[in-house]
């Protein structure tokens, strides 16, 4: 669409008031609805993982320039070093999730109406963008926000300030456009996929030059695109200095039909449309799949829309879908080019395509609003009727996205994570000198590390993998319970009727046999003292002796270790009080009752 092309159709169809209205009305519900669902969610997975590396290692160059999983993001990890300094709460990381997408939902309406001034089409586009369950990965899980709420502000921002520079030239709306790539890369290098997307708009949507003479337009954009060029490859052999060249999965590769059909027939298309209407099939970050019959009338009703907007202005329309498929075809190239192992299951997470919707509201408005180089059709529906028309399909979409949202609030609000991580904290808080054992937290309904780094996250420091007779161990609800070894791989009771193994000033030892080494053991030592003692414990071939505090009475010592056959060797100090080893036994640790 050209500078003029507003203007042809200014006379007749713009009234900008009361789309504006509209639109920041619905800006106004998204705010509040995305709002209280965020503020309901709490951290998971790379979350406590971000706090935990900010904790540990401050701000630093090798925090913020870290190779996270093949991603580079210092601004993504200063936000997050912000967030560390603050109370271990999801308040502050709910704000900056709810701010950023305040932030995406403005800008975009900004460039929509730098596009299409006025048009009522611009809030069906706009009701996509807002109110579609795809976004709600995004709203809900911290670390995800961070990657796709930044780059759609970045990618909005440089788009508008490519806009206002069209129709405007200034050497300021070109260093803004350039900045806000900067900025976007900073935040994720995902962004890119924003200088190919600058082009296409520029190609496809502001200009009127016919398709034969789109080879004039390369003189008129030959420095601004060298610009952009050269940022971007900057930017490309500063990444591979820092992640290296990587490597391609390895495991069973998706066929380009499945993983289409999943991405994009069984995810994106109804979820532009406020689907999957279901919960069926989803989990955690998983789309759900919608019912056939629902899957059928999503797909239909969208083909018909399609095709009815190729009959009213089949340029505008071939632009927009030309501008959707490119962008979606680099976003999901991506995941099949660095993620090919994991593709049919990440074809149905949302986090892949989240920063495609602003380009999903664009070309839906493009398909549908007057083109500039194509007259009206006698049929187009006045201003008044046309804006209710686009008015009633927003509540539709709404209330379409209100059933698939009521579905999903569970499988994204990480109850479980917020209800574990709680107790955790609450258990160490009222027994802080107890040892635990630095095992495995729930890896998919916490975070796929050990439960340090939970606690790393929150800034606590508590006393891991010591010897100790109170050893604890974290159950699956948060509650840090003493340590047993339900099926021992190693049994032995001490010779001594009534006392086992006498501790003296003399080594005693007791040969062990149990499972493949590098696996993490508890030897518990059964013990009777008649008054509070210590004990000399050492695990050979590796281990270093510890004094061992023993209260009086019946107990087990526990230490931990990964040999696959350990001797273990105790002693007696000289002056402390008498100690029996009753019993010796070496297992998996689990959490008792």
């Amino acid at each position: 669409m050209s500078t003029g092309a507003a203007g042809r159709h200014r006379g007749r169809y713009v009234e900008s008031g009361p789309v504006l209205k509209v639109a920041l009305l619905m800006l106004a519900i998204q705010t509040v609805w995305r709002g209280t669902i965020t503020f309901q969610s709490y951290f998971w997975q790379d979350d406590f993982r971000y706090l935990a590396d900010a904790h540990s290692r401050g701000l630093s160059a090798g925090f913020l320039l870290q190779d996270y999983n093949g991603h580079v993001m210092p601004g993504q990890f200063f936000v997050v070093w912000v967030v560390s300094r603050l109370e271990f709460s999801f308040v502050a990381p709910a704000v900056t999730l709810v701010a950023l997408q305040l932030v995406a939902s403005a800008l975009l309406l900004w460039v929509l109406l730098l596009l299409w001034p006025g048009r009522p089409e611009v809030l069906v586009g706009y009701a996509i963008y807002l109110f579609s369950p795809l976004g709600l990965v995004a709203g809900t899980w911290w670390a995800a926000g961070l990657q796709a709420l930044p780059l759609q502000c970045t990618m909005l921002l440089a788009l508008a300030a490519c806009i206002k520079d069209h129709r405007t030239p200034g050497w300021r709306w070109k260093a803004l456009t350039v900045l806000a790539l900067v900025l976007g890369l900073v935040f994720w290098e995902k962004a890119l996929l924003i200088i190919p997307l600058l082009v296409l708009v520029q190609l496809l949507l502001l200009d009127d030059a016919r398709w034969a003479d789109r080879r004039l337009l390369l003189r008129r954009y030959r420095a601004q695109w060298s610009v952009w060029l050269l940022v971007g490859v900057a930017y490309t052999v500063g990444y591979l200095v820092i992640v290296g060249r990587g490597e391609a999965g390895v495991g069973a590769r998706a066929s380009y039909q499945d993983f289409l059909l999943n991405a994009v027939v069984k995810m994106l298309l109804p979820g532009v449309v406020g689907g999957p209407w279901t919960q069926t099939g989803g989990e955690n970050t998983v789309y759900p799949t919608p019912g056939t019959f629902a899957l059928a009338v999503a797909t239909t009703g969208v083909v018909l829309l399609a095709g009815w907007a190729w009959s009213r202005q089949p340029r505008a329309a071939l632009r927009a879908g030309l501008l959707l498929g490119a962008y979606l075809f680099m976003d999901l190239g991506l995941v099949l080019l660095a993620r090919s192992d994991f593709a049919l299951l990440l074809a149905r997470d949302p986090r892949y395509v989240t920063d495609a919707l602003p380009v999903v509201a664009i070309a839906v408005t493009a398909a549908f609003a007057p083109a500039g180089e194509e007259e009206p059709s006698p049929h187009w529906t006045p201003q008044h009727r046309l804006l209710q028309v686009c008015v009633a399909v927003c509540a539709v979409l709404v209330a379409s996205s209100w059933i698939s949202v009521q579905a999903l609030k569970d499988q994204l609000s990480h109850a479980y994570a917020k209800a574990y991580v709680t107790r955790l904290l609450a258990e160490h808080q009222a027994l802080p000198e107890v040892v635990i054992v630095d095992a495995a937290a729930p890896p998919v309904g916490v975070v796929a590390q050990p439960v340090g780094v939970v606690f790393a996250a929150a800034g606590q420091q508590p006393i891991f993998d010591q010897p100790s007779a109170d050893l604890r161990m974290a159950d699956g609800f948060g509650f840090l319970a003493p340590v047993v070894v339900p099926q021992p791989e190693f049994s032995e009771v001490g010779p001594q009727p009534g006392c086992g193994w006498p501790a003296s000033a003399r080594p005693t030892r007791v040969f062990t046999h149990s499972g493949r080494a590098g696996v993490r053991r508890v030897v518990q030592l059964g013990y009777f003292a008649d008054r509070d003692t210590a004990l000399l414990v050492g695990l050979s071939p590796i281990g270093v002796p510890r004094y061992v505090a023993a209260p009086a009475g019946f107990g087990h010592l526990s230490l931990l270790t990964r040999a696959e056959a350990p001797m273990v060797t105790f002693v007696r100090p000289a002056g402390a009080p008498r100690l029996c080893v009753t019993d010796l036994t070496v297992g998996a640790p689990w959490p008792g009752s």
